[in-house]
């Protein structure tokens, strides 16, 4: 299994096309603001199965407050 570890990313960094490095409303840790599962994931995990590419989250917080959604990501949705 491979990991990607987002508390170690400057905040503002962009992840990928949905996903934003924020600091967590919970916990006050940095990481990846994943608006669709409504958390602020800091750890996640990557491994290639049967059905292919699995990443689940490993280390993440919720409820994600609305304040930490950007504003062109909360457009969007």
């Amino acid at each position: 299994m491979m990991t990607e570890d987002f508390t170690k990313l400057p905040i503002g960094v962009l992840v990928s096309d949905s996903r934003t490095i924020v600091r967590c409303s919970v916990c006050r840790r940095r990481g990846a603001l994943d608006v669709k599962l409504r958390r602020c994931v800091h750890v996640e995990g990557s491994a290639i199965g049967a059905d292919g590419l699995v990443i689940e989250p490993i280390d993440s917080c919720a409820p994600v407050w609305a304040i930490q959604v950007p504003i062109s990501v909360a457009a969007v949705s």
